[in-house]
């Protein structure tokens, strides 16, 4: 390219510069959204916060959004949605029973970044009622609560539970499990991800790709995997168990109790 060509070159990228940054400032000053092209400029905000009494089953149904449950400071269940973008959501309450459901409406999900959308519940400590979630994209997270026994299908996120009674993960697409302690633990079906538990008494899980991580099983363990490392420190069982593994390093350093047995697929 010779010097013409070179200036020439230089004043229109400069020119492009100028009308990007002019463009910028002006949509700023102005009443556009970002919203209407999926991307988020902003903090979050509470955008709604209600308290039931006397609820004995709750159902969430959500899209893009993160789910925390914690303890609440009293006998109530409260539900609080943050977020800093335009929602769909509804919650009811009905002879008991508390339906959550939140959608991020945004119609365009490629540059779907900055989408800071949660739902926090809050229950009681001693809550044992039914407690289900059906999502679509978004991570879980679940505190303690001895006497909860959640139900979980999730797409694509991660789920993250700390000390429950039982945890049935129905399906879980794309994510990492990682469950403190609970007395029975069971992964009907789980695609790609790592799997981590802590405490467990009675664990099965279906999975295609990820490692295992146990520490300990005190009862007995069913364990069906394709690909990955499984690695439990110590077992000590009462029942017969069983791995049945395709690719990878199946270790178990200390074993008591019952007969543990191995099959590897074809």
């Amino acid at each position: 390219m010779n010097k013409t060509g070179i200036q020439i070159l230089i004043i229109f990228l400069t020119l492009v510069v100028f009308l990007m940054i002019g463009g910028f400032i002006y949509l700023l000053k102005s009443n556009f959204s970002w919203d209407n092209f999926g991307i988020s400029i902003g903090n979050t905000k509470l955008v709604e916060s209600k308290e039931f009494q006397s609820i004995n089953e709750i159902n969430v149904d959500s899209k893009a959004i993160d789910l925390f449950v914690k303890e609440s400071d009293n006998d109530s269940v409260v539900v609080e949605i943050y977020s800093n973008k335009n929602l769909e959501y509804n919650i009811d309450e009905n002879e008991g029973k508390l339906n959550v459901h939140v959608n991020y409406t945004s119609t365009v999900t490629l540059f779907s970044f900055g989408n800071n959308t949660r739902v926090v519940i809050k229950l009681p400590k001693s809550y044992d009622g039914k407690f289900n979630v059906d999502a679509k994209v978004g991570d879980i997270n679940i505190d303690s609560f001895e006497n909860l026994e959640p139900t979980i299908n999730n797409t694509v996120g991660d789920l993250k539970i700390n000390n429950v009674k039982s945890v049935i993960v129905e399906e879980l697409g794309t994510g990492d499990i990682d469950i403190d302690s609970a007395d029975t633990i069971l992964i009907k079906k789980h695609s790609t991800g790592d799997i981590k538990i802590d405490d467990v008494n009675t664990v099965v899980i279906k999975t295609n790709t990820g490692d295992i991580n146990i520490k300990n099983v005190n009862n007995n363990f069913d364990i069906d995997g394709k690909t990955g490392d499984i690695k439990i420190n110590n077992a000590d069982i009462k029942e017969d168990s069983k791995i049945e593994h395709k690719t990878g390093d199946i270790t178990i350093k200390s074993l008591k109790g019952a007969y543990v047995e191995t099959t590897s697929k074809v």
